[in-house]
């Protein structure tokens, strides 16, 4: 199933030394994981998104038994 879903950053987490970061977004407990990979090739792209409205689109998809958002990040 594909979703989009648009909201402003509330703070970009990088999760310990795997590289991969963790959006929060503001007025909701809704988080986004982007892997390293992904992370890697948007650079510091991260550093100036807390306030910021985003834009992600991607497929909900099942990993480790909970949902997931495999995405591609738009910033608007």
């Amino acid at each position: 199933m594909a979703t989009t879903v648009v909201g402003k950053v509330k703070r970009v987490a990088t999760l310990g030394s795997s590289g991969h970061k963790l959006m929060e977004f503001e007025g909701t407990d809704f988080n986004i994981a982007i892997n390293r990979r992904q992370a890697e090739q948007l650079g510091s792209c991260f550093d100036g998104l807390p306030g910021k409205t985003v834009q992600i689109k991607g497929k909900i998809s099942k990993y480790n038994e909970s949902c997931k958002l495999r995405s591609t990040l738009h910033l608007n």
